[in-house]
């Protein structure tokens, strides 16, 4: 698509038609662009999880853990619908479908669903539950390549949305608010409590400035610094002993390194090596 979009491809076939020998420049620089794009979407949506997990935890803690897992499976559905347009629309830009997989950093549906799971099974059954989660997660994340085999790419698009679709439906209807309301309420009037500690040092300090354009200016000010600081407050738990810090060394390194493998190595075997989308599912 980057190819005919914005470097003047027009031929019948696909630049996966293409020997690698024959390949045109313009699937070549097609090929860079998608590198660079889906390159792009995983950095942002990396950034974005790292940045915003700590405070939809700590929103899920308030506010309970469905609505916020309902959101993150809504914005899920955005990208496959993405990609099926695209494969309906010929004049579609690819940059649909990597803003919208990019946007799904804001909130990370699995980290809810883990919490979930902690807030509903015994101590001694949690690390079991995850495992058991993770583990059907990676099950499906080997087996779905094989799919390539049997259906063509706009079935596979067709089949990933329906999935997910079928993932909220069932969110929606079966799965339980598993936050106990009272843990709930307990959250809720500590940080309120936090809020109007942090109110009554502001007002001590500006005590004598009592216009009321001031005191307007200093709560607009109260409530977007808290919207900013907030997110890194609630990341300090990350520094809070040399545990967590190994633990989040740990998940950046591996998430960079499997994220590459992931992605760039796709496109280095299809350029490099003329693999096919069946030579790479057999990987």
């Amino acid at each position: 698509r980057f190819a005919r979009l914005f470097h003047g491809y027009s031929d019948q076939a696909t630049c996966a038609d293409w020997s690698l020998a024959n390949k045109p420049v313009a699937c070549m620089q097609g090929s860079a662009d998608a590198q660079s794009a889906v390159a792009t979407s995983n950095l942002i949506s990396n950034v974005l999880t790292f940045v915003t997990s700590s405070l939809i935890g700590s929103l899920s803690d308030e506010y309970g853990r469905k609505g916020i897992l309902i959101v993150g499976l809504i914005m899920g559905i955005m990208s496959p619908l993405m990609l099926t347009l695209i494969q309906i629309i010929p004049s579609m830009s690819p940059w649909w479908y990597y803003g919208f997989n990019a946007s799904t950093g804001v909130v990370n549906w699995v980290a809810i669903a883990l919490s979930s799971l902690a807030d509903v099974l015994p101590q001694k059954f949690r690390a079991p539950g995850i495992g058991l989660l993770l583990a059907g997660f990676m099950l499906g994340f080997s087996l779905a390549p094989i799919l390539a085999f049997l259906l063509s790419n706009f079935q596979l698009s067709l089949l990933s949305l329906s999935v997910v679709i079928l993932g909220l439906i069932a969110t929606i209807i079966w799965v339980p608010e598993t936050l106990d309301p009272r843990v709930a309420e307990e959250t809720r009037q500590r940080r309120q409590m936090e809020m109007v500690d942090e109110i009554l040092q502001e007002e001590d300090r500006y005590e004598a400035d009592d216009t009321c354009l001031a005191t307007s200016w200093r709560r607009g000010w109260r409530a977007v610094r808290r919207t900013v600081v907030r997110p890194v407050k609630e990341m300090s738990i990350l520094n809070r002993d040399r545990f967590f810090r190994l633990i989040s060394m740990l998940a950046f390194f591996s998430g960079m390194v499997a994220s590459g493998d992931q992605v760039l190595l796709v496109y280095y075997l299809e350029e490099r090596l003329a693999f096919t989308t069946q030579d790479v599912s057999k990987m």
